[in-house]
């Protein structure tokens, strides 16, 4: 049989309190096991009263032997020691993450989530010796900061729902009355002239203007998307669809949305042009009133708005893909 070479053989604790096998070697994942109690208790025997080194360093790879065998065979389940339950609406709320050791040999992690950065937390010796075994440190680090800020989060994360008004969806109730809706809504757009938000107004006046685009517009720390484009950007990047306590759509109802974290773009963006869309990246204007009135002011309004056009493997200046110069 042949042997695998590992760089480090550990024992520690998971986030339930349970003792882990943890093996790296070269150019491979980590992987971590639930070793029986009785090997637990044999690993630490050995640890602490054979003071032969090489006696030791030996049987750690003897048992890292047994349970990568064990693994590889499906015989044993591996465990997870690197990624936490936080969904990923959250992880995109962390910005930065810096994890150090104070003069007084404590260990602490701090981060930014969204613009804010957060009082230091403190990290036990367990999730240190992880994030030195982690094969993308980083990601683990996000993951920590996410068990260690999770109340702040959950904060963060309320506070977006209360922005907005979610949809509540999936049942036959729900149904019955999203019918009676798109009833109301097309007698609504056939006869109504809703007043439109500026917001709004921009969006509409973009979305006649690049039809196929899928428009992402900046506003405060996210990217948002709007009505049939939000519809979309839910359900090809997972995130959550709402509805606006600010904004009303063409059809007199609160506009539809979904946005991410502005500093998530690089996450995001290529999965919106993997899945074969083309996406108008826009800045919202401070004033879009200001010249709203005039034709000359609309096309203005327009070429500032649409900042960038992004499809599959290209990206441009949108006033260089229209040819538009001031």
């Amino acid at each position: 049989m042949c042997l695998k070479k590992f760089n480090a053989v550990v024992m520690l604790k998971d986030d339930d309190g349970k003792w882990t096998l943890a093996m790296k070697s070269e150019n491979t994942p980590v992987i971590a096991v639930h070793p029986s109690k009785e090997d637990v208790s044999m690993y630490f025997d050995v640890i602490k009263n054979d003071h032969d080194e090489a006696h030791v360093q030996e049987f750690r790879t003897q048992m890292a032997q047994k349970y990568f065998s064990l693994y590889s065979k499906n015989q044993t389940p591996g465990v997870n020691l690197f990624r936490s339950n936080a969904s990923q609406e959250a992880l995109d709320m962390i910005s930065k993450v810096n994890a150090f050791k104070t003069k007084d040999s404590k260990i602490l992690l701090v981060a930014t989530i969204g613009d804010e950065k957060q009082k230091p937390k403190l990290v036990s010796q367990e999730q240190w010796q992880r994030l030195w075994l982690a094969d993308d440190k980083q990601d683990y680090k996000t993951h920590l900061a996410a068990t260690l800020y999770a109340d702040v989060l959950a904060g963060k994360l309320e506070e977006m729902k209360h922005a907005t008004s979610p949809k509540v969806d999936g049942t036959p109730l729900h149904e019955e009355k999203e019918q009676r809706d798109n009833q109301q809504q097309t007698v609504q757009q056939e006869s109504a002239n809703v007043a439109l938000s500026p917001m709004m107004k921009q969006f509409v006046d973009l979305k006649a203007k690049h039809p196929d685009a899928l428009l992402l517009f900046r506003v405060g720390d996210f990217y948002e998307t709007y009505q049939q484009d939000a519809r979309k950007a839910s359900q090809i990047l997972g995130i959550t669809l709402t509805r606006s306590n600010k904004h009303n759509g063409p059809d007199g109802k609160p506009a539809e949305m979904a946005g991410f974290p502005h500093h998530a773009l690089d996450t995001y963006l290529p999965k919106l042009i993997r899945a074969g869309e083309r996406v108008a990246i826009c800045d919202q204007l401070e004033n879009p009133r200001a010249r709203q009135n005039s034709q000359e002011g609309k096309e203005e309004q327009s070429k500032q708005a649409v900042k960038e056009m992004v499809v599959a493997g290209t990206k441009m200046q949108e006033e260089q893909h229209r040819g538009m110069h001031r």
